[in-house]
């Protein structure tokens, strides 16, 4: 017998012994129970006392064609996080998160000592005191209480498309550290109308920094408070009205998809102003500051019916970050629309949820001659809810250009996740 019929009979019969205990074992097998207890560390019985712990991690698969027209696949840690928060009255609470971003082949390290790969860092920490119950809450720190849209804060582990919208974090590196703010807000939820509102100062060493030309050339920059002190605070907010299901905002994380765990309507609209935010470089040497201003508003509906849920949003997105700025094909003065919707199909085996979806969006920047769009289909493949599922979509999407015709972008994307 040679080495490879070796194998095959010694897996073959590895088989056949496992078969075989799940057969006689299967009468004695107790019933399993898959329903989701958060981690949480009860400090007494009133349910006012206790530290909640949430961990999760996005395993993502990306294949496209490289500038040769091979294709190739990539695989990556999306997010990986840790976050907790506690309260031991009813009247504060403290709240911190941590975690690590995007990390690939392309920035691994062999010791994991790379200066300049993904770290792990600090994502939030913010303290808040509830002066009137829900409706008024005052607190500071490293937060994520954002505007201008509901997208602005949405939740990473509810995501109905595979990710978030990128523009909806229209301020990512360029005035937060990672869609979080260094400042204070107040928030509250009266009746069915909630709001957050929130000062920051933003971050010195953005990402438009390191692009400060030598020479005038009309270039606008967004550099927030390395230019001038006037640029050192800015403002934003979020405001919406629920008229069925009433949202919680005990967190900022908004939900993307209820599951038909919920029936939801919300209207909301929100903006961002940072006064003399950005720069512009005069031919003549001379700089322009600019009032950075950003408004959006948005509508969600996300509704149960029989065994089926719909899930509904769209959304319109004003930037002004100065006159025709662009920082690549991400952010740039203009307008800006999303949209999705997804279909819930009825539980497969008491267990198992499918959940269809498309998106479309367009950005119309100054800088460029042409609009960008992005199409994606995808389906989601719920294991146990949102704790745990799959995700595969295609993404096509035609970046913003100034040429005759632009480049054309196509991926496709499986991710995996599981969060306690």
């Amino acid at each position: 017998m040679n080495g490879v019929s070796k194998i095959l009979c010694t897996n073959l019969l590895i088989i056949s012994i496992i078969a075989q205990s799940f057969g006689q074992g299967s009468e004695i097998v107790p019933t399993i129970d898959r329903s989701y207890k958060p981690m949480t560390l009860k400090v007494d019985d009133s349910g006012y006392k206790y530290i909640r712990f949430l961990m999760w991690n996005q395993f993502l698969l990306t294949g496209e064609n490289n500038e040769n027209g091979d294709f190739k696949i990539t695989p990556g840690i999306k997010r990986f996080r840790f976050l907790t928060y506690a309260q031991f009255t009813p009247d504060f609470m403290i709240l911190s998160h941590w975690g690590v971003n995007n990390l690939g082949v392309q920035n691994m390290d062999p010791v994991g000592s790379r200066s300049d790969g993904p770290q792990l860092f600090l994502h939030a920490a913010w303290i808040e005191y509830h002066l009137y119950g829900q409706a008024l809450t005052v607190g500071a720190g490293l937060h994520y209480w954002n505007g201008p849209s509901r997208q602005s804060s949405a939740s990473t582990l509810t995501f109905l498309t595979l990710d978030n919208y990128r523009q909806g974090w229209s301020k990512l590196g360029l005035t937060d550290q990672f869609a979080r703010n260094l400042g204070m807000f107040v928030k509250g939820q009266y009746g069915r109308f909630t709001y957050n509102v929130s000062l920051d100062a933003p971050i010195v060493n953005s990402l438009d920094v390191s692009r400060i030309p030598a020479v005038g050339n009309g270039e606008t920059l967004y550099t927030g408070r390395y230019t001038s002190e006037d640029a050192s605070w800015m403002s934003q907010g979020y405001f919406k009205y629920d008229f069925f299901d009433v949202e919680s905002c005990v967190l900022p994380y908004k939900v993307c998809s209820h599951l038909a765990q919920q029936h939801v309507l919300s209207i909301g609209a929100g903006y961002v102003a940072h006064p003399k935010g950005s720069i512009t470089y005069q031919p003549d040497g001379t700089l322009q500051s600019n009032d950075v201003f950003q408004y959006a508003v948005d509508l969600f509906y996300d509704v149960p019916f029989a065994r089926t849920a719909l899930t509904t949003y769209l959304v319109y997105y004003y930037f002004d970050y100065g006159p025709n700025y662009s920082l690549g094909t991400t952010y740039g003065t203009g307008n800006s629309v999303f949209g999705n919707v997804g279909f819930l199909l009825p539980m497969i085996a008491n267990r198992y949820q499918v959940q269809p979806y498309v998106a479309y969006s367009y950005r119309d920047f100054e800088a460029f001659e042409k609009r960008a769009t992005t199409f994606q289909v995808g389906t989601n493949f719920y294991l146990n809810f949102h704790q745990a599922k799959l995700t595969f979509e295609y993404l096509n999407t035609r970046p913003n250009y100034s040429e005759i015709k632009p480049d054309n972008i196509e991926q496709w994307r499986l991710q995996m996740m599981v969060y306690m």
